[in-house]
Formats: C-alpha cells, structure tokens, sequence
C-alpha cells in the first residue's frame, strides 16, 4: 500500500517507521527539512528514563520504549544513546520519591537509595 504522510516531526516519522516495517510504500512530506530543525519535537537531548513518579503509566511504557529506541539505532547505524544513570535529588518532601520506586521495582530496575 502507498501512504502519504504530512509532517516529518515526532509524529509522522514514528508512524513511518512501522508503516514501512510492514512493509508499506510510506512518502513523507514537510514544509521544511527533516526532521524539520523548527518543529517542536526537533533536537537530540530528550531525557528518556524510567522515573516518572506517579506517572505509572510512563514508566510501565518504558522498556518497550527503550526496546524501540534500540531498533531504531539498529536501523539507521548510529546511536545517541549514552547509557548513562540519573541523580535525582528532591528538595522538597512529596512522593515523588516513594512512587518512583514502586515502579522501578514493579519492572525489577534497579537503583540507588543515596540518603543525605
């Protein structure tokens, strides 16, 4: 099937990339270059993590995003990933902190508890 997409931001790139998995004819157009350098979703220092508080939702999508962005690095040759860990110091009481971990250990990723 051929399929024309508008809009080579986030949107219309990550519904390329399937669609052509399938193995569909997938064209598609911008008004600019693309990615297109003044779209919203341009650049390439998104945080992607697992810590997203009571976000559980977020976080129970993570590594299947994760397992994507690694397919994604596979199919073009490079990556910008840099497997890196995070610091999160919170300076406020909240349960943020308490949340997090919940998810963390719900999907067996491990962390650090670094007291004060």
């Amino acid at each position: 099937m051929k399929i024309s997409l508008v809009g080579a931001g986030i949107g219309g790139l990550s519904l390329a990339w399937p669609l052509r998995e399938r193995g569909h004819s997938v064209t598609v157009y911008d008004k600019g270059a693309s990615p297109n350098p003044l779209s919203y979703s341009f650049d390439e220092h998104r945080a992607t993590r697992h810590a997203y508080g009571s976000l559980k939702s977020y976080a129970r999508l993570m590594p299947h995003a994760f397992r994507r962005w690694d397919s994604l690095w596979q199919a073009i040759g490079r990556s910008h990933y840099d497997p890196i860990g995070a610091v999160y110091v919170i300076r406020e009481a909240n349960d943020w902190y308490s949340h997090t971990s919940a998810s963390l250990d719900e999907l067996g990723i491990g962390y650090l508890d670094l007291a004060a």
